[in-house]
């Protein structure tokens, strides 16, 4: 049976606070060979932690009006990435839940991976604005990947 994701809405809510308080200079466009690079940077993380390597596949649906990640088979993963949501804040957020793995939803150890890639591939004052706005609308973090 799945389990609630009962903290979704905080997460977005908090997402939502941060990146409204950074305005769009952090949400620039991405360019597909730049998705790529990061999306692969992300998977050799995790084969160095668990030994095995996973195909992500990114996919780029031109009218969508939701980004997504799901899990397709044991090691095999989709990345949806409609047009709007192709910046390093929806990358970091969708990345976060293949790290965490299927069935985690928004609970702690994908918000844990989160705040790791948005410090890696955003800034640290990011990560902090990020953790900060998780604090504030009480979203509970534990261990993460990395």
């Amino acid at each position: 049976m799945r389990r609630r994701d009962s903290q979704r809405k905080k997460v977005y809510l908090a997402e939502r606070e941060a990146f409204d308080f950074l305005g769009l200079a952090s949400c620039t466009p991405l360019e597909k060979p730049e998705i790529e690079k990061i999306v692969k940077a992300v998977v050799r993380t995790k084969k160095r932690k668990f030994g095995y390597l996973y195909q992500v596949t990114v996919a780029y649906p031109k009218n969508r009006n939701r980004a997504t990640c799901w899990f397709r088979g044991p090691r095999e993963i989709r990345i949806s990435l409609p047009p709007w949501s192709r910046n390093k804040l929806f990358l970091c957020h969708e990345l976060a839940h293949f790290l965490s793995g299927p069935q985690i939803g928004h609970h702690g150890k994908f918000v844990s991976n989160y705040i790791q890639l948005v410090r890696r591939f955003m800034g640290p004052e990011t990560a902090k604005l990020l953790k900060t706005s998780f604090k504030k609308f009480r979203v509970k973090t534990k261990g993460g990947i990395e």
